[in-house]
């Protein structure tokens, strides 16, 4: 496959295996895959796991497993339905050390993984196992926006609040991957959002944000995205990883365990409000349950508040919410 890119010569320390699960993705998987194949360091291993695909994507890949010799390139299959069991069948047959998984609609720019090689390779006393960049989200308009949500000075805050690691744009070392258990298979939505959570319970220490980099891929917002558009279609498997949230982050000791359960609710307010904005008459219930859970009527008053602006569309309910249970936690 010719290119005019000038490559870096890829060292030990590029031993990176990209895991990409695809079920009937042949529309997207040929961009997805040539953007692998313009890296200017190329990864260890390219893994394309089939999730029962009927539509030639797997031909496709196969196509592109022939034609592509700069690294193996590795054509397997997970009879399991869903992402996430495709992403653990992908690791299990992994040789680098390092994964990073990248969904078959996304793009990579050249330099993703020549960045990551440079990082690993800086890092002497090897004090981090997670690396996550900035990337771009094309909209379902064609817009392009910049990805870097802020940090709050703790960033389990804020992946609860804005999923600061998603399932593109980190690279995890392999021991870490194994140490919290693997993608959850029982969640079809937000289950990027809950690993990137279990992640940062245990080692938020040991992860390197590259705020200050270019952004390093595309994430493209489509109607056939696993999550669709809005969230009506799938209230009870968001509710689903919610539960799973709850459970990780109960299964700690944590200081700021009780922080994080509250953003909990208010990740069950910000899901009503926007059932509200969807007309989905089952809003009124979820956000009542939510505001019945919290502790105070401070809270209370505060959440329904949140609900409101969320529900019309004003801005800033999370830095609201996070504002309002630091004030509480404070005062107790």
């Amino acid at each position: 496959m010719a290119t005019s890119i000038e490559r870096i010569p890829t060292t030990d320390s590029a031993n990176i295996s990209v895991i990409i699960p695809v079920y009937n993705r042949v529309a997207t998987l040929r961009r997805t895959l040539d953007s692998v194949a313009s890296q200017l360091v190329f990864p260890r291993e390219i893994i394309i796991v089939d999730n029962n695909s009927t539509d030639g994507s797997m031909k496709l890949a196969t196509e592109f497993s022939a034609e592509f010799n700069e690294c193996p390139v590795i054509v397997t299959s997970c009879a399991k339905k869903g992402a996430s069991a495709a992403r653990n069948a992908g690791a299990a047959v992994a040789s680098g050390e390092w994964l990073l998984f990248f969904d078959s609609d996304d793009v990579m720019y050249p330099s993703l993984i020549s960045t990551y090689t440079e990082k690993i390779a800086s890092d002497i006393v090897q004090r981090y196992k997670i690396i996550v960049v900035p990337q771009h989200s094309r909209g379902h308009d064609g817009s392009l926006s910049i990805v870097n949500h802020p940090l709050h000075g703790d960033v389990v805050v804020s992946q609860l609040l804005h999923a600061v690691i998603s399932t593109n744009n980190m690279v995890l070392h392999r021991s870490v991957f194994y140490e919290i258990g693997g993608w959850n298979e029982d969640l079809p939505s937000w289950n990027d959002w809950e690993l990137g959570l279990r992640l940062l319970l245990r080692y938020a220490d040991s992860t390197l944000f590259m705020r200050s980099v270019k952004p390093q891929l595309c994430h493209i917002l489509h109607e056939n995205t696993i999550t669709g558009v809005g969230y009506s279609h799938h209230l009870d498997e968001c509710m689903a990883a919610i539960a799973a949230a709850d459970a990780d982050i109960a299964s700690t000791s944590i200081q700021s365990r009780r922080l994080y359960e509250l953003l909990l609710v208010y990740k069950r307010i910000m899901l009503a409000a926007q059932l509200k904005r969807e007309g989905d008459c089952r809003a009124k219930t979820l956000r009542d349950a939510a505001i019945d859970a919290l502790p105070s009527h401070f809270l209370r008053h505060i959440f329904s508040i949140i609900y409101c602006y969320i529900a019309t569309g004003m801005p800033g309910g999370s830095r609201l919410a996070l504002f309002a249970v630091r004030y509480y936690l404070k005062l107790q």
